[in-house]
């Protein structure tokens, strides 16, 4: 576990780490929280089975450039678990140049997020209400 996060986080940008700490105490306590009950809860976890579970209508939006969270693989698999179960009100939206927290990026590195001034993209909150709309409508 130590040589996978140091060899992941090896170029992890210094002003991102919390402040007073170390690189090597920010592994330390990377390495103990993923071993941790619910991180090895998270690492064992089937998601569709929540998914195929959702009644109500679903909108699941990625930001393009989520490096954390692959929007080409997440959004197909959401939808289809949820349409498994019986739902088929189920919107999925890849947000074009949007990073990990919806915020417009040039690469969607973390290494970017601190630089990033916008807190939330205007275009997601758009598409969030625009869907909420034509739900209540």
């Amino acid at each position: 576990m130590t040589a996978y996060v140091k060899d992941h986080m090896q170029n992890y940008p210094e002003q991102m780490l919390p402040p007073g700490q170390t690189k090597e105490q920010f592994f330390r306590n990377q390495i103990d929280a993923m071993c941790t009950p619910w991180y090895q809860f998270l690492y064992q976890v089937e998601p569709a089975t929540y998914f195929e579970k959702i009644t109500c209508p679903l909108l699941a939006i990625n930001g393009a450039k989520d490096l954390q969270v692959d929007a080409r693989q997440n959004l197909p698999a959401i939808a289809a678990a949820v349409k498994k179960g019986g739902n088929q009100n189920v919107t999925v939206k890849e947000l074009p140049n949007l990073n990990h927290f919806f915020q417009q990026c040039s690469i969607g590195h973390p290494s970017e997020y601190a630089g990033i001034q916008e807190t939330f993209s205007p275009t997601a909150l758009a598409v969030m209400s625009d869907w909420l709309n034509d739900q209540v409508e």
